[in-house]
């Protein structure tokens, strides 16, 4: 607001998605600052009732404040308005437009305005806002499942909170909405003060018949579209939901509905979404375009359009009247004589239950429709002898029987898609002379599939083939005539163990082939040609065992972006390798037969990632004689390498390097000071027993060194000039203590200690941590008696750096993190904590006007775990992951009551650590006591009364893998009410910020 140039917000959503009250309240929250304003509310319906002259005449009745102004024509008008608002800080909002016109003559450009105006226009056409050239585009949203209920409760309780009993019944409504404004305000209304056997019946009610004032609102769109855009959007919403956007566009035209250029109006206008390439549109829309498709013939399923519901089609079918143009059913009967009456029928789409017991045999002499263009039909046993398909586009017949897909020499001109996956009788498909438009062809687990025609590449019109899909079938080899096909971008042969060679010329003439698969293949080399794909981007050839050489490379693959060798045979690289100059990663994850690298791999100047891990021979990384300016990360995790060179260093922009699990690592060079390095892994390195002096130079981020067998004094003082660290770990170490200087790294968020055996003391730590772990080290264990410890006393600075977080999060991220602690806890909940209870959970009176004292910080939250009974030492059965450190869950449910009924404050949800003994396969979960910090700062404003008087914490513990039965329970736990300057009863408030904030001022606001 504070800036004096000129600017255009639009606002753009569906219908009832809420951008009329989002403009309306920045307008009454900004207008006092303007010298003229104007909200022209529902601007399209009063252009079609009274037309343009008359929308203009209340704009200038408002920024003219009385004066009358005569039009004669709409160009005059607009005149006028420019006149009326040039060099005048003005504030106009013109709501829900539809056409040019009414922007052009309205609000006209940027230079009609004085300095600091705000134009503010609401739409769900996102095109008239592109074409006025707006300044910010704001698409609205959907309310998230918690915003949601509290509109719904709003409505139906006249609460922000619903009713106890009704929370069962609440789950549907929200889902039915999906967030939509509109839909919760009135079906809110509708319920409020029925009975829960109201309620449901008027939920069953709305499955089968929307809400009219929702309908109604959201077919306004609708309306608004040409037919041919109508036709598609039914299509959507009945048939085309989740699919492929480019396969469904190509359908439509094949009967020339131009599914591109429609597509992009349906974009525009709001009515439908895409996400990764597939078309999704809101469950109310979908069911408004339902309705309009039954609303005809309410009660004659057999003179719709369009059917989709296996009931409807049941009826329809039975009645033998249907006539129409689209099916999209799972199970029917008494097919030849009703599809004889379809002539017009386009798409057909059939599904089935697994198992070979559902799959429907045709009869010989059944005839499809003419004027088919898709056929999907799972599980189908044949096709009948006299199919031709000649208007065919694409076909689906996925786990059919089909044994060859069309017998004779028919030709199926327009087809453009063969999708046969999982027809395991597969042996043979057309000639592909018969199929000149083919783009795609799918035969995934066609297991009986194993040679393809020779004809493939040989036909001079073949130009569309973009991508062969045979992973997992029972193809040997390729034709080389495959290599002619110029379009093909992508051939996957992945998990074909048959296939095991190409013909050493087979790649010269794919000039555009993008992405070639041969992952768990039988492939044991590839041909010199390989250098000849100029396109490729992507090559994988991970889990391929018989795969030892990569070729030699003489040309430059100046696309190849990935290589991934992850679990090959691969024993060496070749020198040539270099001439890859735009690969960013390279994958030789658990390459066991590789035992070097060359140094050209460290040439290649847009390598961004090297995966090296569980190399298990590989014992030296080769020196690096230039600077790697573009590298971000270095892994040589489980390799056997025993040192890195000294000219490490030069890998300068290596942001992250992992050398975990190195058992033969011992030392890393002193000159290992990359400046640009943020993460140093060294986790589980038995052999490493001393850190380089070199630290200091480095602007780490994170440190990890856990699982090293450090001594004391192995981490050097340098560690504590590393004030950008973040984290550090040194868990698993033979240190006793942790030195002062840790209070220096005013960054550090995350401090592990676990499993320290020796460590007998933790100094005070800086208020910037939020995660403190010392599990497992039994000379701490009189940690959590001694009230006066740093860790307790500086409880007051580290919730006050909780709340200073809490407010610089922007408002937009409601994602908080509270400080936990954990340390050993045999002894329980200590004696200091004022409020303790046996058991998982624990109540609490609020302290009088709690909510208003500045002095009152937050909760510490303390719960202590046990293993429960000796389960830990049975637990270790075969399904359980052979790994030394297990992992249990806990979930902290935070709640506040009135004494009637209970508010939701938070759900926090953290992990504890078990010690796997490796040789007996037991689990041992020492006591453990874990403290959560909660400010009472988060607690919402609906809840900031003394009305809310009584404060819950529960906890609840599983194990990490969800079919397990927790391992650990929590004894006890309690609840210590944090003041500032350590006051159990403050005298004076202190004020903690200079700037007093409410609750209103985290809300997201659009930016004007």
């Amino acid at each position: 607001m504070e800036s004096n140039d000129v600017r255009m917000v639009g606002i753009c959503g569906i219908g009832g998605i809420g951008k009329t009250t989002i403009a309306g309240y920045i307008y009454n929250q900004i207008s006092w600052g303007f010298e003229c304003s104007s909200f022209l509310e529902d601007a399209k319906k009063v252009y079609k009732k009274k037309g343009l002259p008359h929308l203009q005449k209340l704009l200038l009745n408002d920024i003219q404040k009385g004066e009358n102004s005569k039009i004669s024509n709409i160009h005059q008008g607009a005149r006028v308005i420019q006149n009326s608002l040039y060099l005048r800080k003005a504030l106009i909002v013109l709501d829900d437009v539809d056409d040019m016109d009414q922007l052009e003559f309205l609000v006209g450009n940027h230079a009609w305005y004085g300095k600091g105006s705000r134009i503010i226009i609401t739409t769900r056409d996102k095109r008239c806002l592109t074409m006025l050239n707006v300044d910010y585009l704001y698409n609205v949203e959907g309310l998230d499942s918690n915003e949601a209920l509290e509109l719904f409760s709003r409505h139906a309780f006249q609460s922000n909170l619903p009713k106890e009993d009704f929370k069962i019944l609440l789950n549907p409504v929200i889902y039915y909405c999906e967030g939509l404004p509109l839909a919760l305000k009135v079906l809110g209304s509708l319920l409020c003060g029925k009975t829960k056997g109201e309620w449901t019946s008027e939920l069953h009610k709305l499955e089968k018949e929307p809400e009219m004032k929702i309908h109604n609102v959201l077919k306004i769109s609708f309306d608004g579209l040409d037919t041919t855009q109508q036709m598609i959007l039914l299509d959507i919403a009945c048939f085309f939901q989740g699919e492929d956007k480019d396969f469904a566009s190509k359908i439509w035209d094949g009967y020339e509905l131009y599914g591109e250029i429609n597509i992009g109006v349906l974009l525009e206008k709001c009515l439908i979404t895409i996400s990764n390439n597939r078309l999704h549109m809101h469950g109310l829309i979908e069911k408004m375009c339902k309705k309009i498709v039954r609303e005809q013939h309410p009660k004659d399923p057999s003179k719709w359009s369009r059917l989709w519901n296996q009931d409807d089609i049941y009826c329809a079918f039975v009645s033998e009247k249907i006539k129409r143009k689209m099916v999209h059913y799972k199970i029917f009967a008494r097919l030849k004589k009703v599809f004889a009456k379809m002539k017009k029928l386009r798409l057909l789409k059939v599904y089935y239950s697994l198992g070979n017991e559902h799959k429907m045999s045709l009869p010989k002499d059944f005839e499809f429709p003419p004027n088919l263009n898709y056929l999907h039909w799972e599980g189908l046993v044949s096709l009948p002898s006299n199919f031709h398909g000649e208007k065919l586009v694409a076909i689906n017949l996925k786990s059919s029987n089909i044994k060859e897909l069309l017998k004779g020499e028919k030709c199926l001109a327009e087809l453009k898609f063969i999708d046969l996956s999982n027809s395991q009788q597969l042996i043979k498909i057309p000639k592909f002379s018969r199929m000149p438009k083919l783009e795609k062809l799918n035969l995934v687990g066609c297991v009986s599939f194993s040679q393809l025609h020779s004809s493939i590449g040989t036909f001079s019109e073949m130009n569309y083939l973009t991508e062969l899909n045979f992973s997992e079938s029972g193809i040997r080899e390729l034709p080389i005539t495959i290599g002619s096909l110029i379009a093909l971008e992508t051939l996957n042969l992945s998990k074909c163990s048959k296939f095991e060679k190409f013909p050493d010329t087979f790649f010269v003439n794919m000039r555009r082939l993008k992405v070639l698969g041969l992952s768990h293949s039988g492939i044991k080399e590839l041909p010199t040609s390989i250098e000849c794909l100029e396109a490729l981007e992507l090559l994988v050839l991970r889990n391929c065992s018989n795969f030892e050489k990569f070729p030699e490379i003489q040309k430059n693959m100046v696309n190849l972006l990935q290589l991934n060798l992850d679990y090959s045979g691969i024993k060496e690289l070749p020198c040539l390798i270099g001439h890859l100059p735009r690969l960013q990663s390279l994958g030789l994850r658990k390459c066991k037969n590789l035992r070097s690298v060359p140094s050209s791999i460290l040439q290649l100047e847009s390598l961004k990632a090297c995966f090296l891990e569980g190399c298990s021979n590989l014992e030296i990384f080769p020196e690096i004689m230039e600077d790697m300016e573009h590298s971000k990360g270095l892994s040589l995790l489980e390799s056997a390498i025993t040192e890195l060179p000294s000219s490490i260093e030069r890998q300068i922009c290596a942001a992250r390097l992992f050398l975990s699990d190195c058992e033969n690592l011992e030392t890393l060079p002193n000159n290992i000071g990359m400046t640009c390095v943020s993460h140093l892994v060294v986790r589980n390195c038995p052999k490493l027993h001393k850190l380089p002096d070199s630290l200091r130079s480095m602007q780490l981020k994170e440190l990890d060194v856990s699982g090293c067998n450090l001594m004391a004094g192995a981490i050097p003082d340098d560690l504590w000039c590393l004030f950008s660290l973040e984290e550090l770990n040194v868990s698993g170490n033979n240190i006793d203590c942790i030195p002062g200087g840790i209070i220096s790294l005013s960054r550090l968020r995350s401090l592990k200690m676990n499993r320290c055996l020796m460590l007998t003391e933790i100094p005070e730590l800086p208020s910037s941590l939020r995660r403190i772990e010392a599990y497992g080290c039994p000379l701490l264990e009189t940690l959590s008696s001694d009230a006066k410890h740093p860790l307790w006393s500086s409880l007051p600075n580290g919730l006050k750096s909780d709340i200073q977080d809490y407010f610089e999060c922007p408002p937009y991220w409601k994602y908080y993190r509270e400080t936990r602690v954990v340390i050993p806890g045999s002894r329980g909940i200590p004696e200091w904590i004022s409020h303790k209870s046996m058991g998982d959970e624990i109540t609490i009176d609020l302290p009088k006007n709690w909510y208003e004292d500045n002095n009152f910080l937050g909760f510490a939250l303390f719960s202590h775990h046990v293993p429960v009974d000796d389960i830990c030492k049975t637990l270790c059965d075969d399904d359980i992951p052979y790994f030394p450190i297990v992992a249990f869950d806990t979930t902290l449910h935070l709640l506040i009551s009135d004494g009637d009924q209970f508010g939701h404050v938070k759900v926090i949800d953290y992990t504890l650590e078990c010690t796997r003994d490796m040789k007996n396969n037991t689990l041992f979960a020492d006591p453990g006591l874990m403290v959560v910090y909660f400010p009472q700062i988060v607690i919402s404003s609906e809840y900031r009364s003394n009305r809310w008087n009584k404060f819950k914490a529960g906890f609840s513990s599983v194990f990490k893998q969800a079919y397990r039965r927790a391992s650990c329970k929590v004894e006890s736990c309690g609840i210590h009410l944090i003041y500032d300057h350590g006051q159990d009863h403050p005298q004076q408030s202190l004020q903690l910020f200079n700037v007093k904030r409410s609750h209103d001022d985290t809300e997201d606001h659009p930016h004007v």
